[in-house]
């Protein structure tokens, strides 16, 4: 089984919208792996700021198998800064780009 990190933009989306979103990238990875997919939570409350949030989703983007970055992610500065700690790390990463999926490492 593989584990899923999920980077996607979240601002100004409601709680329902981003579980939502996350059920359908969830799906997508899983037909594109030809593997049953995981995901690692990193939807935390919003009680606490947006710098802290960043710093826990790059500590629980370590123990992903795929680091998956929705449609959006290059207009979004935590999914760049996500984007660039998983190339960084050597994470294997995923691009969806009009609900489709490629891997680009």
């Amino acid at each position: 089984m593989a584990r899923i990190f999920i980077s996607m933009p979240m601002r100004e989306k409601s709680h329902e919208e981003i579980i939502r979103e996350r059920e359908r990238l969830l799906e997508l990875a899983g037909e594109y792996l030809s593997e049953p997919v995981k995901l690692i939570e990193n939807f935390l409350s919003e009680e606490v700021s947006a710098l802290e949030c960043l710093g826990e989703n790059i500590k629980r983007m370590s123990g992903a198998d795929y680091v998956l970055f929705a449609d959006g992610y290059e207009n979004a500065r935590g999914c760049k800064i996500e984007l660039a700690c998983a190339g960084k790390y050597d994470k294997k990463i995923l691009l969806e780009e009009a609900g489709k999926i490629e891997e680009v490492y």
